[in-house]
């Protein structure tokens, strides 16, 4: 009779002890995990933005200003975003200070059948360069 009580007060006290653990656990603070895809910039894109230039069939400089990703845009993407020359310049004033904008010419399968993606003349970059400097966005050209 005495190895029941004590079976009984041990199951019960391994009863008590793990509803006190459970509840404790449950007024742990909730902590935000902190991930590496968040951007140190506030507003800024995680993997910068991307800008793409080209001429049009009437010889005129089309943009297009996109997050970065880790695929290939499609020419239908870009044309779908073409912007010109006085929208680019405004929009550098959208991005938030310190964004990287990284200028992409790189001819791509997914853009080869409708579009060359190139960098206009060298006035042109030059004006970009400082829209960019005075928005304080830091415009990556590809290597020359």
């Amino acid at each position: 009779m005495c190895a029941m009580k004590r079976i009984r007060h041990g199951l019960l006290l391994g009863m008590l002890l793990t509803a006190v653990w459970l509840t404790a656990c449950d007024q742990t603070p909730a902590q935000t995990p902190t991930t590496i895809t968040e951007s140190p910039l506030p507003g800024a894109a995680m993997k910068g933005m991307d800008l793409y230039s080209w001429q049009n069939e009437a010889g005129s400089w089309r943009f297009a200003i996109l997050p970065g990703t880790n695929r290939q845009k499609t020419a239908d993407e870009l044309v779908n975003e073409a912007i010109n020359l006085e929208a680019v310049k405004s929009a550098f004033g959208d991005l938030p200070a310190g964004e990287l904008l990284y200028w992409n010419n790189a001819q791509t399968v997914a853009t080869a059948d409708r579009l060359v993606l190139t960098l206009p003349p060298g006035e042109v970059v030059s004006t970009l360069r400082a829209h960019a400097a005075a928005a304080q966005i830091e415009l990556i050209l590809p290597a020359e």
